[in-house]
């Protein structure tokens, strides 16, 4: 395998629309082996697979059925299956595509449905799976007629499918979408903790930033993410881990140095401990 890549949309040109629509199995035999090496994009995804197989996301093989949207955050590592159908579409998008309608999208984004809480997918029924069929249709119609104002309608019609899959999300995992405090709290922890990987901060150093009491978090965290906040930490520092021996640019002593880790034997240890591999035979897995 090869430096784990980053593919970006548009990079630096902010005249462009910054949203593609590409049907799957067209999209991966155009790009070939490129699109089944697991890479990163620094822009959002939605993949709506017709039909079921598996995708790889942070390292895992997903078994989907049919009708499986997923929503991959920035950054996150992805690849698609060679014995999966891939039949469907990809949705690429990205902060200046969200900021043209709504400045405050992308915070609404991450909140709701690019969080990585809980299954990476929804599955698509009946009257959403229609409306999403339409919306999509009216979608390819706009990009390919470039029809006056037509960069609005596809902004409003990409929109109207982001509700729709929020409301599948609300549906199918309506543990992940409350709007009160205690999910507020856990996901103002997550993304301290995304910010702070280079840190050795304990559970009570976050508990402090986000203003609770370390049972408190606990609480918050076993309701939303199934983990406390240090397995959160040291399962966060070991997928970063993974991203960073992906490429290889550092040495397995300056990944332990820059997560945060002052002894690389300890470093080597919780990653084993974890994954079965060391640090350098993970390395050797994924550069043969």
């Amino acid at each position: 395998m090869s430096d784990l890549a980053q593919y970006h949309l548009h990079a630096d040109d902010q005249f462009k629309l910054h949203f593609e629509i590409e049907a799957a199995k067209p999209y991966v035999a155009h790009h070939g082996d490129h699109t089944f090496i697991p890479h990163t994009h620094s822009f959002y995804q939605l993949i709506w697979f017709k039909e079921a197989g598996t995708h790889f996301v942070d390292y895992e093989t997903i078994e989907h059925p049919k009708n499986a949207i997923f929503f991959l955050n920035k950054n996150q590592v992805h690849a698609f299956c060679k014995d999966s159908p891939n039949e469907g579409f990809l949705f690429h998008f990205n902060d200046v595509f969200l900021h043209k309608g709504d400045a405050q999208a992308d915070l609404w984004m991450h909140y709701k449905l690019f969080n990585e809480i809980g299954s990476p997918y929804v599955v698509a029924e009946l009257e959403e799976l229609n409306a999403i069929t339409n919306l999509t249709a009216c979608l390819l119609i706009e990009i390919g007629d470039k029809e006056y104002n037509h960069e609005q309608q596809i902004y409003y019609l990409f929109r109207t499918i982001l509700l729709k899959v929020e409301r599948l999300k609300h549906v199918q995992h309506p543990d992940f979408l409350d709007t009160d405090l205690y999910l507020k709290k856990a996901v103002e922890f997550k993304s301290l903790l995304d910010k702070n990987l280079h840190q050795n901060y304990s559970v009570e150093d976050y508990a402090d930033m986000v203003g609770l009491t370390s049972k408190t978090l606990t609480n918050y965290t076993k309701k939303y993410f199934g983990q406390t906040p240090a397995n959160m930490i040291q399962n966060r520092k070991i997928l970063e881990a993974k991203r960073m021996l992906s490429n290889r640019q550092r040495s397995i002593q300056e990944i332990a140095f820059e997560l945060g880790y002052e002894q690389p034997t300890y470093f080597t240890k919780i990653f084993k401990k974890d994954t079965g591999l060391t640090p350098k035979q993970f390395a050797k897995k994924i550069h043969p």
